[in-house]
């Protein structure tokens, strides 16, 4: 059995890459289903997701603003 400590720092190191196999391959959600259903991974693999997720949500809406605040002509141009 792995210890907590070892078990957070893999899967934070991991979860892009988990979650990026998980698009292409469905039949891996069994893995984080799981990791969730298990009591005592539940609460770590739980907050590992949740950080993720956020720092997703944080780039959308750094994209969409950007997207927002640029002014039509220059995204027109195509100006990078």
């Amino acid at each position: 059995m792995m210890s907590m400590t070892m078990f957070k720092e893999v899967f934070s190191e991991l979860i892009d890459y988990l979650v990026e196999r998980i698009q292409n391959n469905y039949a891996l959600q069994i893995l984080p289903n799981a990791l969730l259903a298990n009591s005592s991974t539940s609460a770590t693999f739980a907050s590992i997701l949740l950080g993720f997720l956020l720092k997703v949500r944080l780039l959308v809406f750094q994209f969409l603003e950007l997207i927002l605040i640029m002014p039509r002509g220059v995204a027109a141009r195509g100006i990078r």
